[in-house]
C-alpha cells in the first residue's frame, strides 16, 4: 500500500514538473553554431551556463550570448536563416521571441540572411530591424546605429515606431532621440566595410 501511495505520488510529481515547466524544448533546441572564433571570444550556450570560451563547433540554444573582446571577430551559422560575422565588442543574444529572431546589444555585426520566405528580425536597442534575404550590418554604440545594406531591402522601425526602408549601397543612420538619416555613403565606404579582413567569411561578392 505504501509503495503504491510513492510510487503514485512520484508520478504526479513527475507529471507536475513536466507540466510547470513545459518540457520547453524551445530552450533546448540548438538554433546557431560557431563556424569560427579569433581572439577574445566568450559563450554562453544557454542562459543556465556560464560563460566559456567559443570554440568551433559549439552549439548555440535559445538565449545563448555571445561576446568578443577587443581586436576579436568570430562567425556563427544560424540554422536555416543564415550567418553573421561578429568584429570586435559585440554583445549578442540568440533568442527568438515574438518580436525578433535574435538581439543585438552592441557592436558591429555582418548578415548574410538566406531568402527562405520565412523573414528575419534583428532588435537593437533602437529598433527592429526586418528582412526577407539580404546582406546587411548593424554597428550599434551606445545611443546611436548605423546600417548599412549591400544587397536587397531592409525596413529598419524605430522605438518611436517611425519606418525606414534602406536599400542596397545606402545607410541609415539612428542618432540620440531616435532622429534618421537615410544616405548614401558611397560604393568604397560599403565595399570597404563589408570586405574587412579581418572578417572569418567574406561577403563581398561583386
Amino acid at each position: 500500500m505504501i509503495r503504491s501511495i510513492v510510487a503514485g505520488f512520484t508520478l504526479c510529481l513527475l507529471i507536475a514538473c513536466i507540466t510547470l515547466t513545459g518540457c520547453d524544448n524551445s530552450k533546448k533546441e540548438v538554433i546557431a553554431t560557431v563556424v569560427s572564433a579569433q581572439g577574445d571570444v566568450k559563450l554562453r550556450p544557454h542562459k543556465d551556463n556560464e560563460f566559456i570560451e567559443a570554440k568551433t563547433g559549439a552549439s548555440i540554444h535559445n538565449s545563448g550570448i555571445l561576446k568578443t573582446g577587443d581586436e576579436s571577430f568570430a562567425t556563427v551559422k544560424l540554422l536555416n536563416k543564415g550567418i553573421i560575422n561578429f568584429k570586435s565588442d559585440v554583445t549578442f543574444t540568440f533568442e527568438s521571441t515574438s518580436e525578433a529572431d535574435v538581439l543585438q546589444n552592441s557592436g558591429t555585426a555582418i548578415y548574410k540572411i538566406d531568402k527562405n520566405g520565412k523573414g528575419f528580425k534583428a532588435k537593437t536597442p533602437q529598433g527592429v530591424c526586418c528582412v526577407l534575404g539580404t546582406v546587411f550590418s548593424i554597428a550599434v554604440k551606445e545611443e546611436a546605429l548605423e546600417l548599412r545594406v549591400k544587397e536587397g531591402i531592409v525596413e529598419f522601425t524605430t522605438n518611436s515606431g517611425e519606418t525606414n526602408k534602406v536599400m542596397a549601397d545606402q545607410m541609415l543612420s539612428i542618432l540620440p532621440g531616435q532622429k534618421t538619416d537615410l544616405s548614401e555613403p558611397g560604393l568604397a565606404d560599403i565595399e570597404s566595410h563589408f570586405a574587412d579582413p579581418n572578417q572569418l567569411v567574406p561577403f563581398n561578392t561583386r
